[in-house]
């Protein structure tokens, strides 16, 4: 008996080490690129690192890791990795942009967030964020930041709040009554 409740916990904690999600990273502009790169490889080095946003953002989507992830240290190592992998590209995004001006690519880089399809704003946190927090607390989410408008009409508004280990959940707040989104 006792040996196989070691067997389970050793297994479940090389499960964890392999729980946590790792994004990559984009590498920093060097002296070398500052030098040789050209307007239209900046542009496509800036297309690059919003594709690799794009993924980060994919990979970042609940799944069995973010399970595993969860129990092993409540999700914060995903929370970590994705917040440095961000981190990393928006490094390399304004570096890749200060060099797009130095050297006088603004019309082209104009010209390449023209066919890219237009982003809505961010979302920003509502009039009914704390209810929508403390009824995601009462659904067993522990809130990473605040619970965030995604959605406005008549009808009311919908918030999307992150929870620790990757999960998400939505509501809905029609009036003064805010319920879980269907």
């Amino acid at each position: 008996m006792y040996r196989g409740i070691v067997v389970v916990g050793l297994c479940l904690l090389v499960l964890q080490g392999c729980a946590t999600k790792h994004y990559g990273r984009v590498g920093t502009v060097t002296e070398f690129e500052r030098q040789a790169m050209t307007c239209r490889e900046i542009a496509l080095e800036q297309a690059r690192v919003s594709g690799f946003r794009q993924q980060i953002d994919q990979e970042s989507q609940f799944d069995a890791r973010s399970i595993l992830a969860f129990l092993g240290d409540f999700g914060i190592g995903n929370a970590l990795e994705r917040n440095a992998a961000t981190e990393n590209a928006s490094a390399r995004a304004a570096a890749l942009q200060a060099l797009s001006a130095q050297r006088g690519c603004v019309s082209q880089t104009v010209a390449a967030r023209a066919a890219q399809p237009e982003m809505a704003p961010a979302p920003q946190p509502g009039r009914y964020s704390a209810t929508v927090e403390a009824l995601a607390q009462r659904d067993m989410c522990m809130p990473v930041g605040h619970a965030l408008v995604t959605g406005t009409s008549q009808a009311g508004d919908t918030y999307q709040v992150n929870c620790m280990g990757g999960m998400t959940r939505e509501y809905a707040c029609a009036g003064q009554s805010c319920g879980v989104a269907r």
